[in-house]
């Protein structure tokens, strides 16, 4: 895809996050996500018995089903978080979806929950180390310490914060927290409601005290738009977290180095990796980022691009 393919429109700013919205071209397919087809009834996501290993049946018998990186998945014998972007066929059923755990001191049901199955949550972790620990396939006790750093860091950012009691080591059930869910809804509602989206926005950039962090699009217009509110509260929840009060003036975006990058993705060998049958793995490691690109095989066509600064 070539760089003048893709363009950003004016960003909104709320406190010391910025948020640049990418429009671009759509592609097909349509795909189906872990919330739209959970809530459809259609995905299901199930306990292996191994902490690093899921398994997900995609119901659906027309639409492809695209998992992203970060996902928060609620309940089993543990709450996960998804470990790689992964594709999976219309109607395919697959044993080997990479997840790390992000409730340490659990291995049993909770409450009234199903222990055989889980339930997305349309978030995605937050918080830098949290967030870099999941995406560059860190080992599991870098994840627990992540998580713990980020329950600290709530507790110390948002009066009147309470862990969980019904599991004071869920990431999950932390973020459920009224007081911190107040705070995030407010964010949220100032940002969504200034938002500049249309029927062509693929993507976002995401500047978090003067510095980019983030630079996420999709193939697919729609894909965006579902994955979109999820997006934002993990964006706004680091934003939230690391906030200051001698916070910096957002930086221009330097979309010069935007469209560098997308040339260099275009030149440059990546390292390959195949998750799953469907879903081709690409990643370049650079000096100030990596990007990860996954591509729907059976199509030929690119589903989701992170680039992590």
């Amino acid at each position: 895809m070539s760089a003048s393919s893709f363009h950003f429109v004016a960003p909104i700013r709320h406190e010391n996050l910025e948020i640049h919205f990418l429009i671009g071209p759509s592609v097909p397919p349509d795909y189906l996500t872990l919330a739209e087809g959970s809530s459809q009834q259609i995905v299901e996501i199930f306990e292996t018995g191994r902490v690093g290993r899921l398994a997900v049946w995609n119901k659906s018998t027309d639409r492809p089903l695209f998992i992203q990186v970060g996902e928060l998945l609620k309940g089993g014998l543990q709450d996960r978080t998804v470990a790689t972007d992964l594709v999976l066929d219309p109607g395919e059923k697959f044993d080997g979806l990479p997840s790390y755990c992000v409730e340490r001191a659990r291995w049993s049901k909770r409450q009234a929950e199903d222990h055989t199955k889980f339930t997305p949550s349309q978030e995605f972790v937050s918080t830098k180390p949290l967030r870099k620990s999941v995406e560059r396939r860190a080992d599991q006790a870098k994840v627990w310490a992540a998580v713990s750093k980020a329950q600290a860091e709530m507790a110390c950012a948002v009066p009147g914060y309470k862990e969980s009691k019904a599991s004071p080591s869920s990431y999950k059930m932390s973020l459920e927290d009224a007081a911190l869910q107040k705070n995030v809804e407010e964010w949220f509602h100032v940002i969504h409601e200034g938002s500049p989206l249309d029927a062509k926005t693929v993507g976002v950039a995401v500047t978090i005290n003067g510095r980019l962090e983030k630079i996420d699009w999709y193939g697919h217009a729609q894909t965006f738009q579902m994955l979109w509110p999820g997006l934002l509260r993990a964006a706004i929840l680091e934003a939230l977290l690391e906030k200051t009060p001698d916070t910096k003036s957002p930086r221009p975006l330097d979309k010069t180095r935007f469209r560098d990058l997308l040339r260099r993705l275009e030149t440059v060998q990546p390292r390959k990796e195949r998750p799953s049958p469907q879903t081709i793995g690409d990643t370049w490691q650079f000096a100030n980022c990596s990007v990860k690109r996954t591509n729907y095989q059976r199509l030929n066509t690119v589903a989701h691009t992170s680039a992590s600064f």
